[in-house]
Protein backbone atom coordinates (compact mmCIF):
# COMPACT_ATOMS: atom_id res chain seq x y z
CA UNK A 1 0.00 0.00 0.00
CA UNK A 2 3.08 2.37 0.64
CA UNK A 3 4.23 1.95 -3.27
CA UNK A 4 0.43 3.33 -4.50
CA UNK A 5 0.77 5.85 -2.02
CA UNK A 6 4.77 6.96 -2.42
CA UNK A 7 3.94 7.01 -6.70
CA UNK A 8 0.60 9.31 -5.61
CA UNK A 9 2.46 12.04 -3.93
CA UNK A 10 5.25 11.62 -6.75
CA UNK A 11 2.95 11.93 -9.36
CA UNK A 12 1.16 14.66 -7.69
CA UNK A 13 4.16 16.88 -6.78
CA UNK A 14 5.66 16.51 -10.85
CA UNK A 15 1.94 17.64 -12.20
CA UNK A 16 2.30 20.94 -9.54
CA UNK A 17 5.64 22.03 -11.16
CA UNK A 18 3.91 21.93 -14.31
CA UNK A 19 1.30 23.85 -13.54
CA UNK A 20 3.35 26.18 -11.92
CA UNK A 21 5.89 26.52 -14.84
CA UNK A 22 3.25 26.97 -17.43
CA UNK A 23 1.71 29.84 -15.35
CA UNK A 24 5.06 31.46 -14.45
CA UNK A 25 5.83 30.96 -18.30
CA UNK A 26 2.38 32.49 -19.39
CA UNK A 27 3.30 35.58 -16.81
CA UNK A 28 6.42 36.02 -18.33
CA UNK A 29 4.60 35.83 -22.31
CA UNK A 30 2.20 38.42 -21.32
CA UNK A 31 4.94 41.24 -20.32
CA UNK A 32 6.04 41.73 -23.49
CA UNK A 33 5.40 45.34 -24.49
CA UNK A 34 4.08 46.24 -27.77
CA UNK A 35 4.29 50.07 -29.47
CA UNK A 36 1.40 51.40 -29.21
CA UNK A 37 1.62 52.84 -32.87
CA UNK A 38 3.67 50.38 -34.69
CA UNK A 39 2.42 46.98 -32.80
CA UNK A 40 5.94 45.91 -33.02
CA UNK A 41 7.56 44.34 -30.32
CA UNK A 42 9.87 46.42 -28.24
CA UNK A 43 10.98 44.30 -25.51
CA UNK A 44 12.68 40.58 -25.37
CA UNK A 45 10.22 37.92 -26.99
CA UNK A 46 11.83 34.97 -26.05
CA UNK A 47 9.66 34.86 -22.87
CA UNK A 48 6.44 34.10 -25.45
CA UNK A 49 8.68 31.57 -27.81
CA UNK A 50 9.35 29.65 -24.23
CA UNK A 51 5.56 29.77 -23.07
CA UNK A 52 4.78 28.66 -26.64
CA UNK A 53 6.89 25.53 -26.58
CA UNK A 54 5.98 24.64 -22.94
CA UNK A 55 2.19 24.36 -23.96
CA UNK A 56 2.68 22.11 -26.75
CA UNK A 57 5.22 19.93 -24.97
CA UNK A 58 2.70 19.93 -22.20
CA UNK A 59 0.08 18.26 -24.50
CA UNK A 60 2.01 16.00 -26.34
CA UNK A 61 3.34 14.72 -22.69
CA UNK A 62 -0.30 14.61 -21.56
CA UNK A 63 -1.42 13.03 -24.50
CA UNK A 64 1.48 10.00 -24.16
CA UNK A 65 0.83 10.11 -20.48
CA UNK A 66 -2.82 9.42 -21.15
CA UNK A 67 -2.14 6.55 -23.36
CA UNK A 68 0.49 4.96 -21.03
CA UNK A 69 -2.35 5.28 -18.18
CA UNK A 70 -4.86 3.81 -20.23
CA UNK A 71 -2.45 0.64 -21.13
CA UNK A 72 -1.85 -0.01 -17.55
CA UNK A 73 -5.37 0.46 -16.78
CA UNK A 74 -5.81 -2.54 -19.64
CA UNK A 75 -3.28 -4.79 -18.13
CA UNK A 76 -4.15 -4.33 -14.70
CA UNK A 77 -7.94 -4.64 -14.76
CA UNK A 78 -9.79 -5.07 -18.33
CA UNK A 79 -12.84 -4.38 -16.67
CA UNK A 80 -11.80 -0.91 -16.18
CA UNK A 81 -10.97 0.03 -19.65
CA UNK A 82 -14.60 1.25 -20.23
CA UNK A 83 -13.15 4.10 -18.01
CA UNK A 84 -10.33 5.20 -19.04
CA UNK A 85 -11.43 4.83 -22.84
CA UNK A 86 -14.03 7.62 -21.92
CA UNK A 87 -11.41 9.73 -20.12
CA UNK A 88 -9.53 9.43 -22.95
CA UNK A 89 -12.44 10.32 -25.84
CA UNK A 90 -13.36 13.59 -23.59
CA UNK A 91 -9.98 14.39 -23.44
CA UNK A 92 -10.26 13.72 -27.52
CA UNK A 93 -13.60 16.03 -27.85
CA UNK A 94 -11.07 18.65 -25.60
CA UNK A 95 -8.83 18.78 -28.09
CA UNK A 96 -10.84 18.68 -30.91
CA UNK A 97 -12.75 21.79 -29.46
CA UNK A 98 -9.47 23.71 -28.28
CA UNK A 99 -8.15 23.26 -32.17
CA UNK A 100 -11.09 24.25 -33.58
CA UNK A 101 -11.07 27.63 -31.87
CA UNK A 102 -7.18 28.34 -31.84
CA UNK A 103 -6.18 30.75 -34.58
CA UNK A 104 -2.73 31.30 -36.36
CA UNK A 105 -1.39 34.55 -35.82
CA UNK A 106 -0.52 36.49 -39.03
CA UNK A 107 1.04 39.42 -37.86
CA UNK A 108 2.57 40.39 -34.67
CA UNK A 109 5.80 39.85 -32.21
CA UNK A 110 4.73 36.26 -32.52
CA UNK A 111 5.51 35.69 -35.96
CA UNK A 112 8.87 36.90 -35.77
CA UNK A 113 10.02 34.47 -33.47
CA UNK A 114 12.84 31.83 -34.57
CA UNK A 115 10.70 29.31 -34.94
CA UNK A 116 7.24 30.20 -35.60
CA UNK A 117 5.64 28.33 -38.19
CA UNK A 118 1.48 28.28 -38.69
CA UNK A 119 2.31 24.94 -36.97
CA UNK A 120 3.66 25.65 -33.75
CA UNK A 121 1.32 28.71 -33.41
CA UNK A 122 -1.52 26.90 -34.07
CA UNK A 123 -0.50 23.92 -31.41
CA UNK A 124 0.76 26.15 -29.19
CA UNK A 125 -2.87 27.86 -29.49
CA UNK A 126 -4.39 24.50 -28.84
CA UNK A 127 -2.14 24.05 -25.60
CA UNK A 128 -3.15 27.64 -24.03
CA UNK A 129 -6.69 26.87 -24.75
CA UNK A 130 -6.81 23.49 -23.65
CA UNK A 131 -5.77 24.58 -20.63
CA UNK A 132 -8.71 27.34 -19.98
CA UNK A 133 -11.02 24.53 -20.51
CA UNK A 134 -9.29 22.19 -18.35
CA UNK A 135 -9.00 24.59 -15.69
CA UNK A 136 -12.77 25.64 -16.10
CA UNK A 137 -13.59 21.84 -16.12
CA UNK A 138 -12.02 21.18 -12.87
CA UNK A 139 -12.82 24.12 -11.28
CA UNK A 140 -17.04 23.05 -12.31
CA UNK A 141 -15.81 19.20 -11.15
CA UNK A 142 -14.44 20.70 -7.81
CA UNK A 143 -17.85 23.00 -7.01
CA UNK A 144 -19.90 20.38 -8.07
CA UNK A 145 -17.63 17.86 -4.96
CA UNK A 146 -18.16 20.20 -2.55
CA UNK A 147 -21.73 20.85 -3.50
CA UNK A 148 -21.68 17.02 -2.86
CA UNK A 149 -19.99 17.44 0.28
CA UNK A 150 -22.12 19.50 1.65
CA UNK A 151 -25.23 17.80 0.84
CA UNK A 152 -23.95 14.67 2.14
CA UNK A 153 -23.12 16.14 5.40
CA UNK A 154 -26.49 18.11 5.82
CA UNK A 155 -28.23 14.90 5.00
CA UNK A 156 -26.71 12.24 7.60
Amino acid sequence: MGYHKSLFLIINGIIGVLCFLGIYYTFLSMQVKLDPATHQAISDTAAVDTSMTFSVWFSIGSLILIALFTIWAIIDNPKKFIISFIGLALFGVVIFIAYSIAGVETSGPVTELEYATEGWIKWSGVGIIMTYILIFIAGVLLVAQMIRQVVGFFTK
